[in-house]
């Protein structure tokens, strides 16, 4: 058992140690505080980044859907394109002409492929709405 003056030496301690406790105590207090003003302040800047790009995809549907459009138009261009130049060539031969140096069929044929390009060039895009699951 402790003496009477060992306890008193103990109990003269024991303020001054809860003050140091509530220090730091009050310490840990003002950094949760920051610490949590930090995180709203990082929520708040990720949760407006999210909503402007769903709107900017939201927004490039339609410029999507009219690109998918043209995509189908000009993929539905291209075989009666080739077609005519087929026969065009069919029918110079049938008159002993070559025709492949010709203005037009060279025109056709190099539209021809600037078109399969371009549907290369489309293809490669994703879906804008696929990004807003």
């Amino acid at each position: 058992m402790k003496t009477p003056q060992e306890l008193e030496k103990i109990f003269d301690r024991l303020p001054k140690e809860k003050v140091e406790l509530e220090k730091v105590e009050l310490g840990i207090a003002d950094d949760l505080k920051k610490r949590n003003k930090d995180l709203l302040q990082a929520v708040k800047k990720a949760d407006s980044s999210w909503k402007k790009y769903q709107d900017y995809l939201v927004g490039a549907d339609k410029p999507f859907s009219k690109m998918i459009d043209a995509y189908n138009d000009l993929d539905g261009s291209i075989q009666p394109s080739d077609d005519i130049a087929k026969r065009y060539l069919k029918a110079g031969k049938e008159l002993g002409v070559d025709l492949k140096s010709s203005k037009e069929y060279q025109n056709i044929e190099s539209n021809i492929k600037t078109s399969k390009d371009v549907l290369n060039i489309i293809n490669s895009f994703k879906d804008p709405s696929t990004f807003q699951k």
